[in-house]
């Protein structure tokens, strides 16, 4: 029989959630003969987690974290990722997301005892719209610049749903539908079945979807050169 109390015996020589310290423990045979000696628990090491990373992206891109536990050689038996509350299913101690909103994400790792430590982390995410759209094209332009109509925008934007143009006096002159910014194959050349149009004012409406599923319809005067 063991005990720690010299009160309480038990069979098993177990005892469970002790605090650190030394203890004597007896030992009781079945001939009633009594053995003590004193053993010490001593305290374990403290487990710690650091979470770094991104603490501002631009809509949809993508935010990259990183866990940093301690002591050095820990190896955590668990890990568990929360966003906003929300469980990831993510066990290593990096994670790269896409995100659309300022977003909480915590970290718990665990060892095999139990023992557990967290943090936490406040990514925000810049909901901005940056577009472009130039003024003046210039077709032909001997420098070979400026000669296509396009949208530009940063990686905020899902698509350009669609994208008219019209002479002033109404007539649609380009039209293209759910195309990406940036690409000058999907712009307009300054044609019209072909042909190059006439110098002077044009005027473009664009409906941009960006990918926080907001739309916006854009508009403004082109000048096309010649």
């Amino acid at each position: 029989m063991y005990s720690i109390d010299n009160q309480n015996f038990k069979a098993e020589p177990v005892f469970e959630n002790l605090v650190a310290g030394i203890y004597q423990v007896y030992v009781v045979d079945a001939n009633g003969c009594e053995f003590s000696t004193s053993i010490e628990v001593g305290q374990p090491t403290q487990i710690a987690v650091d979470l770094t990373g991104d603490s501002l992206v631009l809509l949809g891109e993508l935010a990259n974290l990183q866990a940093i536990v301690s002591p050095q050689n820990f190896v955590p038996a668990q890990i568990e990722w929360t966003a906003n509350g929300i469980d990831l299913l993510n066990n290593q101690l990096e994670l790269s997301i896409q995100l659309l909103e300022n977003t909480i994400f915590q970290i718990e790792v665990s060892d095999e005892h139990g023992c557990s430590a967290s943090d936490e982390l406040l990514v925000r995410v810049d909901q901005g719209h940056k577009i472009y759209a130039p003024n003046i094209i210039y077709p032909g332009s001997p420098g070979g610049a400026n000669q296509t109509f396009l949208i530009y925008s940063d990686t905020k934007v899902l698509q350009i749903e669609s994208l008219n143009i019209f002479d002033r006096w109404g007539s649609h002159v380009f039209t293209n539908q759910h195309f990406q910014p940036n690409d000058e194959s999907q712009g307009w050349d300054g044609t019209f079945r072909g042909k190059p149009v006439a110098p002077g004012v044009y005027v473009w409406v664009a409906k941009v979807v960006f990918k926080d599923g907001t739309a916006e319809v854009l508009k403004g005067d082109l000048t096309v050169l010649r």
